[in-house]
């Protein structure tokens, strides 16, 4: 009897050895190849770029909302920054795959740090307007040309993983910056309010925590711009790319079904955009504080579910990655109900944290789906193309919601137009979201992770 279970733990030994050796195999295999960076520089990028775009993306529409502007005119504000945040990146994709990518995400970046720090000082609606358009501009700039990196320096079989992971720390960084920003307004706002310390009575009004959000936008995005002027260039030297070529992309039947699907699913999601700030603002009354630790929650389970869907979409496919975080992000509108119906902000949690886990899945293997469906040459311009057709749907979805709200509220009061806009939006996502299961799965079985590795453990 001892000695059958002696043989036991040897062959289980002998296993955990085996199972040892297969991920070391793994993770030398996982490296990315750098084009001369150092791997540093990809991550720092991400982090400092993921926490600009944050405090600036999930600040300016209740920004915008405690400026007074009106329904209608939110929703011309989020329209036109979808619309000019996607509707350039096929040419500007195409473009940094013709001249590189470093030189446009430099330009991206630095055109984005010069229209924030407006937003320091000011705040009327001509502004507001000029801010939204350019600071949209810049990101169909930055954004193409930086998903052409990931694809440059990644392979197909851990494209997934290494995308999950980067976006996922860059966005954990920027939650802490925002919990610490929640944790000093929550004081400054709720315990300390009025009292004197050190010489100095305590009241940081709505604008100044604005101007901090901002500020804090602005100095990450210099950070970048920097990180990018010293980082290396990741395109192939002397490959020239036609703009005829750039047309294999509207001929690609399985990438433009996907392009069609994901628009459509697209529309449905921007109803609910310029919703979100009216009513954290005008129907809840949300302090910065409370908007601040509800976008916290919201972008680290987001963060989080990356680091795990990203691995699985390596080992199953990003087909099933992709339908999950669909379907998920479907429930997102009804999950505002609670905090309406009961007028109680924390509500909120709970649909920041359904929109976090969905997100977290669905943009990971859209990237990847994205990267792999594209030749090695037009990363950029497919990346490019999927997002114009995206912001041309979203620009149509948040105009016409802004527009909806308005007029509904004349007839029903705003509480009961939010809710029907909620419930409304829902059942358009289900129906949209069912297009996802017609789009193809884009990494073979032969270059998943899992068979991989039982192919190098042979």
């Amino acid at each position: 009897m001892d000695n059958e279970k002696t043989d036991d733990a040897v062959d289980l030994y002998d296993k955990v050895i085996e199972e040892t050796k297969e991920e070391q195999i793994y993770d030398d295999i996982e490296e990315i190849d750098t084009k001369g960076n150092k791997k540093s520089i990809f991550w720092l990028i991400s982090v400092f770029s993921s926490t600009g775009q944050f405090f600036f993306g999930n600040f300016f529409s209740a920004f915008a909302a405690e400026a007074g502007v009106s329904g209608g005119l939110m929703g011309f504000i989020t329209s036109i920054r979808n619309l000019l945040s996607s509707i350039l990146q096929g040419n500007i994709g195409f473009l940094s795959d013709k001249i590189g990518c470093k030189l446009i995400m430099l330009i991206g970046m630095i055109l984005n740090v010069a229209i924030t720090i407006p937003l320091l000082f000011f705040e009327n609606t001509g502004l507001l307007i000029a801010v939204a358009i350019i600071q949209a501009f810049s990101l169909s700039i930055f954004i193409p040309a930086w998903n052409a990196v990931l694809g440059d320096v990644t392979k197909p079989e851990f494209r997934a993983t290494f995308i999950g992971r980067i976006a996922s720390i860059g966005r954990l960084v920027s939650v802490s910056f925002s919990i610490m920003i929640a944790i000093i307004f929550y004081l400054a706002d709720e315990v300390y309010y009025g009292q004197e310390i050190l010489g100095w009575t305590v009241n940081i009004p709505w604008r100044i925590q604005y101007s901090i959000a901002f500020g804090i936008a602005a100095f990450n995005s210099i950070i970048c711009a920097i990180l990018i002027f010293t980082m290396k260039e990741t395109r192939i030297e002397d490959k020239e790319v036609k703009r005829s070529e750039m047309r294999m992309a509207f001929k690609d039947r399985s990438f433009m079904k996907f392009v069609v699907f994901y628009s459509l699913f697209g529309l449905s999601m921007s109803l609910m955009w310029p919703l979100n700030p009216i009513i954290q603002v005008n129907v809840l009354n949300m302090q910065f504080y409370q908007i601040a630790i509800n976008t916290s929650v919201f972008i680290m389970i987001m963060s989080i579910t990356q680091l795990f869907s990203g691995r699985l979409g390596d080992r199953i496919g990003r087909r099933p990655i992709f339908l999950v975080g669909g379907f998920i992000l479907v429930l997102f509108p009804i999950s505002q109900l609670p905090s309406i119906i009961t007028g109680n902000w924390l509500w909120q949690i709970l649909g920041n944290s359904i929109a976090g886990l969905g997100a977290g899945a669905f943009f990971v293997a859209l990237g990847a789906l994205t990267l792999d469906l594209a030749p090695e040459d037009l990363m950029g311009a497919y990346s490019g193309i999927r997002e114009m057709f995206f912001g041309i749907a979203a620009f149509i979805g948040s105009l016409t919601a802004g527009f909806l709200v308005d007029f509904l509220t004349k007839h029903f009061g705003l509480d009961n137009s939010t809710i029907y806009m909620c419930i409304g939006i829902t059942i358009l996502r289900v129906l949209t979201v069912v297009g996802f299961f017609f789009v193809a799965e884009s990494l073979p079985k032969e270059k998943r992770v899992n068979n991989h590795r039982t192919k190098i453990g042979k």
